[in-house]
């Protein structure tokens, strides 16, 4: 059964939309991993040794959450091309790869295989920061200090054209 080419449409604009956004949720993804620094740090500045014990554990138990979270936030940013190219697979397995150009050729001159270009060398960049994390003794705040750098927003002659009816409400 053919797809209805608003279905087409949309399929194909969710596609561009979500490995077009892939840096910037990285980007986003790092600014929540120092949000919780902030948070971890604002929790233990309030551990004084006039608090009661009940406080004491109350705060500990907020501080480790807090951890938990700072290492979650960097390896959701060092995972999100992963996850993206995932969504992308699972989308063509659903569809059909012929399904998938043609819904990406009826909005935009970008094809699956720059699609998947621009996320193999994403998957690349965050192999290597694993590396330097597992192999380096890289620290989180490297890696969080080496995404915010290379991933800074590009000039737009620089990423993928966005087809004239991207729209950001996807």
């Amino acid at each position: 059964m053919a797809l209805a080419a608003e279905k087409r449409r949309r399929i194909a604009l969710l596609i561009i939309k979500i490995v077009h956004d892939c840096p910037a949720d990285m980007r986003a993804i790092v600014s929540a991993y120092r949000n919780s620094i902030i948070v971890k740090k604002s929790l233990e500045s309030r551990l004084t040794k006039s608090a009661s014990t009940e406080e004491i554990v109350t705060l500990n138990a907020a501080i480790d959450n807090a951890k938990s979270k700072i290492r979650s936030d960097i390896i959701a940013a060092v995972g999100r091309p992963y996850a993206v190219s995932a969504r992308v697979q699972a989308a063509i397995s659903l569809h059909g790869a012929q399904v998938i150009r043609d819904s990406l050729a009826s909005v935009s001159p970008i094809t699956v295989v720059e699609i998947m270009a621009e996320l193999n060398a994403l998957k690349s960049y965050t192999d290597v920061l694993r590396g330097h994390y597992r192999n380096d003794g890289w620290t989180l705040e490297q890696l969080a200090n080496d995404i915010d750098t290379s991933l800074a927003p590009v000039d737009s002659d620089e990423q993928l054209p966005l087809p004239v009816d991207y729209s950001e409400s996807l």
